[in-house]
């Protein structure tokens, strides 16, 4: 394979994998295979790696989530009349679903983080930096670690 940057050949590695994350901060795959390119450094991932990461990220995010004050919460009643529409708009936008509204759940409840849910109504876009410090977030084969 070529690099569309550089024209140089990549090569296939499975090492140490940095994925600086906007969200969640710098996180680190072990034994994943991805492409690098020899000039440039440009990476590929695999289909398999990407899924990997991407559902560690989720992880990460809930986890991050998970750890702001109850009171700072919505429930899907209060995050739709916020919002302006009813909550079966809610659970079918597709936007809200992809994660553009952090949520997570209680229990069996669906909550919505209110700083979040506000952004969203202003920008379309409720997304901001959750990482609370320089943390690394190590991805093995089954476990999340962070590390400080």
């Amino acid at each position: 394979m070529k690099c569309y940057y550089c024209g140089a050949s990549y090569r296939k590695n499975t090492d140490l994998l940095e994925v600086d994350d906007p969200y969640v901060g710098k996180i680190i795959v072990q034994g994943s295979p991805y492409y690098i390119c020899s000039r440039c450094g440009d990476i590929l991932y695999t289909a398999e790696t990407a899924q990997l990461i991407d559902e560690y990220r989720q992880q990460i995010m809930n986890r991050i989530v998970r750890d702001f004050p109850l009171e700072e919460f919505l429930t899907t009643s209060e995050t739709a009349k916020l919002l302006g529409i009813t909550k079966q708009a809610l659970n079918k936008n597709r936007r809200i679903a992809r994660g553009f509204i952090y949520k997570t759940k209680i229990g069996n409840i669906d909550v919505y983080l209110k700083k979040s849910v506000e952004q969203f109504k202003t920008s379309g876009d409720g997304r901001f930096v959750l990482k609370k410090d320089k943390r690394q977030h190590q991805l093995t084969d089954e476990k999340v670690f962070a590390l400080k």
